[in-house]
C-alpha cells in the first residue's frame, strides 16, 4: 500500500474509569441542581428494587472511587468487552429480573444505570444501537459502562441477577467472605473510635454492622444542604467532612455521608465493605417509572461467605 499505516490508529485502549470524575462526587448535583428532571425511565422492576450507577471500593482520604485498573486486574476498575452473554457473578443468592427496560431522557454519562448482575443487555433504540464495541462490564460489581456516553434518546433491554433480600436473622451465623479489597486511605482516626463505640459489646459481624447501622439511622439528621431544609449540610465525603459527620453533637448529612461512614467503620473492623451509588425510585409493580435527581441515593454492600453482597442502608430517616 502507498499509504501509511498506523496501529495507534487502530487499535482502541482499554477503558480507564479514573480518566472520569468519581460518580460520588457528583452527588449533590443530582440533589440541588437536577431534583425535579427525569433522568430516565425504567419498566420491569419489583417494589424494593434499586438501580445501580457505580460501585466503589477505594477510598483516597477525599472521595470513593473505583480501584486503579492498573493496580488491580479484578479489581472494580477493571472493565473488558463483552458480547451478549455476561459472566456470571461469583457471589450471590440470586433472583432474576428480565426484560428491564431503561430509557434515557436527561441523564448523560457513561455509567449505565443498571440492576444487579446483568446477564444479557441489548440497546434497543438512540445513537448506542450503533455503539455495541464501546460497552464494558465489570463483573466483579456488576457495574456496564458505554465509553461513547449515554444520551437522550437511548434505550435499552437488561436480563439480570439480583442478591435475594437477607434478613439479619439468616445472617447471624454467617461469616463476611474472604475478599480481597483496595485498602481505604486518609481515614480519620475518629471512625475507628465511633466503629468500635457503635458495635459495643456486639460478638457477631451482623451484629457488629447492625448496630452501627442503627447508631447512624437514629442519632443522625437527614438534610440535602437545600435551602429549604431545617439544618445545614456540606457536601463532599473527604476524611474532614466525616470527621465533622461524628464530631458535631448532631450528626447532619445525606446518603453521601452515612454511606461513606458506615462503609468506612465497615472496613476499620475488617469487613469487605464497598459503597455504591444509584436511583431509589418508588416502583410500583407493572408500571414505568420516572427517575428523577430527587431519587439518588447511596448504600453499602458488605460479603458474606456463600451468601452474597448484602446491602445496608444507614441513612437516617427524613
Amino acid at each position: 500500500s502507498d499509504q501509511r499505516f498506523v496501529l495507534r490508529d487502530e487499535i482502541v485502549p482499554p477503558f480507564d474509569p479514573l480518566d472520569y470524575p468519581s460518580p460520588m462526587a457528583g452527588f449533590r448535583h443530582y440533589t440541588k441542581q437536577v431534583t425535579d428532571d427525569v433522568m430516565f425511565t425504567v419498566e420491569g422492576l419489583l417494589p424494593g428494587d434499586r438501580i445501580r450507577i457505580a460501585t466503589m471500593d477505594a477510598y483516597t482520604g477525599r472521595l470513593w472511587n473505583v480501584t486503579d485498573p492498573a493496580t488491580s486486574a479484578a479489581g472494580s476498575g477493571s472493565f473488558e468487552l463483552v458480547g451478549r452473554n455476561f459472566p456470571e457473578p461469583a457471589l450471590i443468592t440470586a433472583d432474576e429480573r428480565d426484560g428491564v427496560r431503561f430509557e434515557i431522557v436527561d441523564y448523560a454519562d457513561v455509567w449505565i444505570p443498571g440492576v444487579g448482575y446483568p446477564s444479557d443487555l441489548e440497546f434497543t433504540a438512540g445513537p448506542a444501537v450503533d455503539a455495541p464495541d464501546d460497552l464494558r462490564y465489570n463483573p466483579a460489581t456488576g457495574t456496564t459502562v458505554l465509553t461513547s456516553g449515554l444520551v437522550a434518546g437511548d434505550a435499552y433491554v437488561i436480563d439480570a441477577l439480583v442478591q435475594q433480600p437477607v434478613s439479619v436473622a439468616e445472617l447471624e451465623d454467617a461469616q463476611v467472605a474472604s475478599i480481597e479489597l483496595s485498602p481505604v486511605d486518609g481515614v480519620p482516626d475518629i471512625v475507628t473510635v465511633k466503629a468500635q463505640e457503635f458495635s459495643g459489646t456486639a460478638e457477631t459481624p451482623i451484629a457488629q454492622l447492625e448496630a452501627m447501622r442503627i447508631a447512624l439511622v437514629e442519632n443522625g439528621f437527614l438534610s440535602h444542604g437545600r435551602a429549604s431544609d431545617a439544618v445545614p449540610s456540606r457536601a463532599g465525603h473527604g476524611a474532614d467532612r466525616i470527621t465533622e459527620l461524628f464530631e458535631r453533637p448532631q450528626m447532619v448529612g445525606d446518603q453521601e455521608q452515612y454511606a461513606t461512614a458506615f462503609a468506612l467503620m465497615a472496613r476499620s473492623l475488617g469487613y469487605p465493605a464497598r459503597v455504591v451509588l444509584g436511583f431509589a425510585p418508588e416502583i410500583a409493580e407493572g408500571q414505568v417509572v420516572s427517575v428523577t435527581g430527587d431519587d439518588v441515593t447511596a448504600w453499602v454492600e458488605v460479603a458474606f461467605d456463600e451468601v452474597g453482597w448484602v446491602a445496608f442502608d444507614p441513612t437516617p430517616e427524613q
